[in-house]
């Protein structure tokens, strides 16, 4: 919910940020663009996702380590920021290559867990 609590609410609760420009909603987590180009996230962080270099779960907004963004969209256990020069940053579960750096790993055969995590911004390799 981004208000510092993990209760459930069936109507608006105000989500602890000012100056939103853009918001974007994944798998348990949402970010948003401030006026200042920063990236604010909160929610599941288990694989980096929020882009604060932890995989802690934040219950607040976090600012990830990105500069410069004017757009942002939140996926499953992935995101990614467009920045202002037109580059590309993405950040969170790497197992498929979402990052899209030109790496993929897979799943640990033992443990079923992925091994591949990014929670800091990583470059996007465009054509």
């Amino acid at each position: 919910m981004g208000n510092g609590t993990s209760e459930t609410s069936s109507v608006p609760v105000e989500a602890g940020i000012d100056r939103a420009i853009q918001i974007s909603c994944g798998s348990g987590h949402a970010c948003v663009v401030r006026d200042d180009a920063s990236v604010w996230c909160w929610g599941s962080n288990w694989a980096g996702q929020l882009g604060d270099g932890t995989r802690e779960q934040r219950l607040a907004p976090t600012r990830a380590v990105v500069e410069d963004a004017t757009e942002v969209t939140a996926g499953n256990e992935v995101t990614c920021a467009i920045l202002d020069d037109g580059s590309v940053r993405c950040w969170g579960n790497n197992c498929f290559g979402a990052i899209g750096d030109g790496t993929t790993d897979g799943e640990d055969p033992r443990s079923g867990t992925c091994t591949r995590i990014r929670p800091r911004p990583t470059r996007v390799l465009l054509p």
